[in-house]
């Protein structure tokens, strides 16, 4: 008896590090997304951590898509797949949302909120200019027209979030959390964006910089308007800037990683797909 409980753990932990490099129409994919993922939200503590991993993995389906897209792959079925993952983790993303902001944390959820569209718009983008270079097949219109319409009501809760945080400042407020906040994530931008360098391309490189310049005037005019006391205005400043330097961080890091997988493709080897223990660009990014 041992020995054969032994035998079923030994296949389970096969499939399921198998199940990890799946993509959206193949076999393993729902084992993925129905079995390991949910055990490794599960295994989260706390509602922040578990929004956060909600977020990546919302982010980790676009990642599939541009796996799919590099290697052609993306027709009907794996498209429609890839759609209907995509909003089933969005909507776990908003539902995690939602808790928090019941449960007081609406300063929390608004960094989520603003994380993920970051991390979205990035996608966007590279997608964008997949379909640009012909690389990608015809599936990839209704990806984007998905990922679009997400990024719109993203925008719109993390706008509303940002409204209400602002409604509940005092008078005399200390922005100095939200300054030190844009602060850290320009810093960790441009440590990202450097270390990217040429592997994320010329034209990824070229506005990720420009995020981190808008970014980095964002900061600017913010101090400004807290040296003025409009202090709503200079929040909104410091939340812009935060997530300018996000976006920039997620360009560079997500173009980096798709322009490898296109050079693979061209080479001896496959592309690399997302592994069981490998860190993918949003998961880092994220800081999971």
């Amino acid at each position: 008896m041992p020995r054969a409980i032994f035998f079923i753990f030994l296949i389970g932990g096969s499939v399921a590090l198998s199940a990890e490099r799946a993509l959206p129409g193949e076999v393993l994919y729902h084992w993925k997304t129905d079995v390991n993922e949910r055990l490794a939200l599960s295994v989260r503590h706390g509602a922040e951590r578990k929004a956060l991993f909600a977020a990546t993995l919302a982010a980790r389906r676009m990642e599939e898509a541009e796996i799919l897209a590099v290697e052609k792959k993306l027709g009907s079925t794996s498209t429609s797949m890839v759609a209907l993952s995509f909003k089933r983790s969005m909507k776990e993303v908003e539902r995690r949302l939602v808790g928090l902001k019941k449960d007081g944390k609406l300063a929390v959820a608004h960094s989520i909120e603003s994380g993920l569209e970051a991390a979205l718009r990035a996608h966007e983008e590279v997608l964008t200019k997949l379909g640009e270079k012909e690389v990608a097949p015809s599936g990839l219109g209704a990806v984007l027209g998905a990922l679009r319409s997400r990024i719109i009501q993203v925008e719109l809760t993390r706008s509303d979030s940002e409204r209400k945080l602002a409604e509940s400042l005092p008078e005399q407020p200390s922005l100095e959390g939200p300054l030190k906040s844009a602060e850290a994530a320009y810093r960790d931008a441009e440590a990202y964006v450097a270390a990217a360098g040429e592997r994320a391309g010329e034209e990824a490189m070229t506005e990720a910089n420009a995020r981190l310049a808008a970014s980095s005037s964002a900061i600017a005019d913010g101090l400004v308007r807290e040296e003025r006391k409009e202090y709503r205005a200079a929040l909104a400043f410091y939340q812009s800037a935060a997530r300018l330097a996000e976006e920039a961080r997620f360009s560079a890091d997500i173009a980096s990683s798709v322009e490898r997988r296109i050079a693979a493709t061209k080479g001896p080897f496959s592309a690399d797909r997302l592994g069981f223990g490998t860190t993918t660009p949003t998961a880092k990014a994220f800081g999971l």
